[in-house]
């Protein structure tokens, strides 16, 4: 048979990430009197004849439509009079006007009570916030669309109204408000106007309620401008739920409230305010430009930007804004947005001039303002059809244009100085925040005074969606209108009586977009008792060894007492009484199934029964993963795993490991909980694990690894020395842990403020080449830098020694004798010749750096001769005999220089030194 759901399922609780399916049983046929009144919709041309606002009957089925439909009613706020309007958008009429504070119009939009922000909740409903620029408190005031509050008993609904048909509503034809008592405040009884449900102040005085946005739950959230708070304030009665929370240094200017729960507040300033309204922790974003209107669509906040970039579009999911319309080359100074069913964005200029938008910020169409003597505008508030409407606020009227094209549709009056671009015909209520769609019907029962009995209906709840029934009934057509809708749960209570009975299906999206499925509805009149229906809920889910609540419903359409029963072993007694009762896996294994049986019995012994399925579940492994690092590169990290399950032994664990994280686990399966991991290179590298029980349950884990860079290991070589024009080779060699670090840069210091320079491909050798000219000890250098920046270092010692050469004292003397006592020089000869492999040319001297002895060669005598008659010329040189720096034991005398080339030398021959006269 079909699956049936009776009415409200959704508030019970027991949905839980599935639809329920329960089997119904009666233990009687439905009674119906003779000539009771009953109609019933189950086919599409059924549910045809009531009318669809954002649903759609498809299949013999009613729900949700894809395009989600704002009420066909529009409120303004008329901002110079301290009134709000009720437009009928399909005609552009007005329906009624209410004043939200007492009489005394300011003619201005900016003093006085000023109300302008406007939020509709999902039944139609507006609350208007005065901001009051009089320096009085914030007030709020909630207008019911259809019904009201019978407060003078009088047996009609005593509200303001079109009294002369004229499409525009007089003074006349609004109910007075007048301060009674002088105390400035709207006291309840100096309400007269019976669709005003209540009026609330909220916040300091003087802080300016210029944000008014509804919530998930259906509460408001309350903006104060110049203290930077918001505040949630109960839609029931307008008592403050919590708060204030600050969002400083944000200024309230306007707030919606996406299907998260989470409030995004303008700012008039430069700023977008987030504010979690289950925590009431806030965050602030900063965007180019000023800020204005506000809008929601397409996961993105948008905002209206005065400052020539359009609108700005904020994404939730990378905290980013992005400007599509001025990245397309458009500059337009905008103060109002909203979003289209399809993803455009609305956009109003400051002077009246709308865009269509698409996402990417392609222009679709542009409609110029109208004639107007002042062109001042606010608003891009989107109707039922999708048309747009515009407050022309000097000039105290609204405009209308066509959503396809743009097209002017008309121009009708208002108020002084309209002033609402906030959500005024639930766009934002039914559209994002809670998606909301509606059906309805009017049915004739014949008779006049008929008193209905009972709605019964089918229907699948996913979990999270909701569905709710309401009726109200009048003898008359037009009297429906100023009654108010009963919700009921099946049995209609006794005050619902009249010829028309008028059903309303508010069908909700769950938070993931599924819809509520209604199969079909049937209404009766009359009062023979019915038997009860149950739903024994699930299928519900247990872990093995846990307990689960099991929810049991019941409906009797006539209203009586019922009582409940469970057969939780199902072996046909119900033994154990209760609506709700315990269900207990104890020593049940998964994974498994039961089946338990509900009864519904109504006082006059009528009973109905249900089953549902319990499933037992096995219960995954709970898993943590941890690792042994930091480790160096080129070596091996360990991997452990800590797993439990809560079957214990009877669960044995195998473990898998995926070291690269490319999705193949190549270690495994083991009953070992650890492995080895090698990296070959440095970084962060997440290591996937896999446990495995042993009825199915997986859990996956991981571990980030860090990998350190070690630096590249260099050996210089030995130490070393050569000769003063010699050229040095170096040949190093390095090594590197990091296989992947390739490639290599090297750099040879040479001691001498001079360097080289290479990469290498490949471990292994780094060689250069450096001639020394200069004696002396040097410390080479050889650095070895890997991809990461890993450098290694290592010197070694290279002493250049100065070339010896063959000298001469006294060229042809012997034993070399001087008196120091003498006056006179002595002569040096340097001898040609090839020393160490280096060819010497003794001509090629600089006779400044000569010095013998420690004394400068004196500027003559310098000479070159072939000293050894070897062929080639040696050089002489000469020094002042009293400069010599020698004593009287010194037996060894040597001279030093370098050639023009800068190559150092140095020779040393034998001395015998005289003393006397």
């Amino acid at each position: 048979m079909r699956d049936v759901h009776v009415p409200r399922r959704a508030q019970y609780g027991f949905l839980v990430a599935f639809v329920v399916i329960a089997t119904l049983v009666a233990t009687s046929a439905l009674q119906r009197p003779a000539g009771a009144a009953t109609g019933s919709w189950t086919t599409d041309a059924q549910f045809g004849q009531g009318t669809f606002q954002g649903t759609v009957a498809s299949g013999g089925d009613l729900k949700l439509s894809s395009n989600l439909q704002a009420f066909p009613i529009m409120w303004v706020a008329n901002a110079g009079e301290s009134t709000v309007s009720k437009i009928d958008t399909n005609t552009g009429r007005e329906l009624a006007r209410y004043r939200t504070y007492f009489a005394g119009d300011s003619n201005w939009p900016w003093a006085g009570a000023a109300p302008s922000r406007t939020t509709v909740d999902t039944d139609g409903n507006v609350y208007v916030a005065n901001r009051h620029f009089d320096g009085r408190r914030p007030l709020i005031m909630k207008i019911l669309a259809t019904g009201g509050i019978d407060r003078s008993g009088n047996g009609v609904i005593d509200t303001s109204s079109d009294a002369d048909g004229d499409g525009v509503i007089s003074p006349g034809e609004m109910k007075p408000l007048v301060d009674s008592n002088g105390n400035g405040a709207i006291d309840p009884n100096e309400i007269q106007d019976e669709r005003v449900v209540w009026v609330a102040l909220v916040g300091e005085p003087g802080t300016l309620g210029r944000s008014l946005c509804t919530g998930t739950d259906g509460n408001l959230w309350l903006g104060t401008f110049y203290d930077s708070k918001y505040y949630k304030v109960s839609a029931s009665n307008g008592s403050v739920l919590a708060g204030p929370y600050s969002i400083f240094p944000l200024q309230p200017y306007g707030c919606l409230v996406d299907r998260d729960g989470i409030l995004w507040s303008a700012s008039l300033d430069t700023m977008l305010g987030k504010l979690n309204t289950a925590t009431g922790a806030s965050s602030v974003y900063t965007h180019e430009g000023s800020d204005y209107g506000i809008a929601l669509g397409n996961g993105m906040v948008y905002q209206a930007n005065s400052a020539s970039l359009v609108f700005s579009a904020f994404n939730p999911a990378t905290n980013s804004f992005s400007y599509p319309a001025r990245d397309k080359g458009f500059h337009y100074d905008i103060n109002s947005v909203s979003v289209a069913g399809n993803g455009d964005i609305i956009a109003t200029e400051i002077y009246g001039g709308v865009h269509r938008f698409r996402p990417d910020g392609s222009e679709v169409w542009a409609a110029a303002p109208p004639q107007l003597q002042d062109k001042y505008a606010r608003g891009a508030i989107l109707d039922s059809n999708g048309d747009v409407w515009v407050n022309f606020v000097f000039n105290n009227t609204i405009a209308k244009y066509r959503a396809t094209d743009g097209a002017p549709l008309g121009i009708f009056p208002a108020g002084k100085n309209p002033y609402t671009y906030s959500d005024a015909t639930g766009t934002i209520a039914v559209g994002q925040t809670t998606p909301t769609g509606y059906w309805r019907v009017v049915f004739d029962g014949g008779s006049a005074s008929l008193p209905w009995s009972n709605l019964s209906w089918n229907a699948t709840v996913p979990a999270g969606a909701a569905v709710e029934f309401a009726v109200r009934a009048a003898d008359t057509q037009a009297g429906l209108d100023a009654k108010n809708y009963e919700v009921v749960s099946g049995p209609i209570p006794s005050t619902v009586s009249g010829r028309y009975v008028q059903i309303q299906i508010k069908l909700t999206a769950s938070q993931a977009g599924q819809s509520p499925i209604v199969h079909d509805v049937a209404i009766q009149s009359g009062t023979t008792n019915q038997p009860p229906t149950a739903i024994a809920g699930g299928p519900y889910t247990v872990a093995e060894g846990a307990t689960i609540a099991l929810n049991g419903l019941g409906n009797d359409p006539d209203g009586d007492p019922l009582t409940y029963a469970w057969d939780l072993d199902n072996n046909g007694s119900f033994e154990t009484p209760g609506q709700n009762v315990i269900f207990s896996a104890a020593g049940l294994d998964g994974p498994g199934s039961r089946t338990v049986g509900l009864r519904v019995c109504d006082d006059d012994n009528e009973c109905a029964t249900a089953t549902a399925q319990v499933n037992i579940v096995n219960v995954a492994p709970t898993v943590s993963v941890a690792n042994n690092g930091p480790i160096n590169e080129g070596f091996s990290a360990t991997i452990t795993v800590t797993a439990t399950d809560p079957a214990g032994s009877n669960d044995p664990l195998s473990y898998q490991f995926d070291c690269n994280n490319d999705g193949t686990f190549e270690i495994g399966p083991q009953a070992g909980n650890s492995a080895s991991c090698a990296f070959a290179d440095n970084g962060s590298f997440p290591v996937a694990v896999l446990v495995s029980d042993g009825d199915g349950g997986v859990t996956n884990g991981s571990t980030t690894v860090v990998v350190n860079n070690v630096a590249p290991s260099a050996d210089a070589g030995p130490d070393a020395s050569i000769y003063a024009g010699q050229t040095f080779n170096v040949n190093a060699s390095f090594s590197d842990p990091g296989v992947n670090d390739r490639s290599w840069g090297y750099v040879i210091s040479w001691g001498d403020s001079t360097s080289s320079s290479g990469s290498a491909a490949s471990q292994g050798g780094v060689s250069g080449s450096h001639q020394y000219s200069v004696a002396g000890i040097y410390t080479v250098q050889v650095c070895v830098t890997d991809k990461d920046g890993g450098r290694g270092c290592d010197d070694l010692k290279l002493e250049v020694r100065a070339v010896r050469v063959q000298i001469d004292i006294k060229p042809g003397s012997f034993p070399n004798s001087i008196n120091l006592r003498n006056g006179g020089n002595v002569p040096v000869g340097v001898f040609s010749a090839t020393y160490n492999g280096i060819s010497f040319d003794a001509r090629t001297i600089n006779p400044a750096s000569v010095k013998f002895a420690g004394a400068p060669g004196l500027r003559i005598g310098k000479s070159a001769q072939d000293i050894d008659g070897d062929g080639d010329l040696d050089m002489v040189f000469h020094f002042e005999t009293r400069a010599l720096q020698l004593s009287a034991s010194s037996t060894q005398a040597c001279l030093t220089g370098k050639t023009t080339g800068n190559i150092y030398f140095e020779g040393c021959d034998s001395v015998r030194i005289l003393t006397g006269p």
